[in-house]
């Protein structure tokens, strides 16, 4: 019997724990539980959890990509706008969808990537980020 178990994602939320629930980002065992805890950081809304929030949307499970991208775009920080509009080119639509929520959410601070973005994506990526740009209406231009 292990001595510890799980982080109880719940249990930290409610607690507002964010530096343990940052390190549930990392809990390799559990894709479920690293999407939960990133959920719940958004939820809280505490910027430090900005970077670890970024670190994840590189992990190689999809619900935690998709629920890294929705935080970040709960908590509103501008600082994550390019790793966002990178993610406009993931390979999973959940992901990219995501994304392009996060992207609007953060409204002028993303304009800048997403102009580089128009200019140096192609495709579904490229479109995305104009369809982004357009839905902001006269700030975009």
């Amino acid at each position: 019997m292990a001595l510890f178990g799980p982080p109880d994602v719940t249990k930290l939320e409610a607690r507002q724990d964010v530096n343990r629930l940052i390190k549930a980002l990392g809990y390799q065992r559990d894709p479920h539980i690293r999407a939960a805890a990133a959920s719940a950081l958004g939820r809280i809304g505490d910027v430090r959890a900005v970077a670890p929030l970024v670190d994840a949307l590189g992990d190689t499970e999809v619900v935690v990509r998709r629920s890294a991208a929705v935080a970040l775009g709960e908590i509103g920080d501008d600082r994550p706008a390019q790793a966002l509009v990178a993610l406009l080119s993931d390979r999973e639509g959940d992901v990219r969808v995501a994304a392009r929520h996060a992207l609007a959410r953060l409204g002028p601070a993303s304009i800048a990537p997403l102009s580089q973005a128009v200019r140096a994506s192609e495709g579904e990526a490229r479109q995305a980020a104009m369809a982004i740009l357009a839905g902001m209406g006269l700030p975009a231009v």
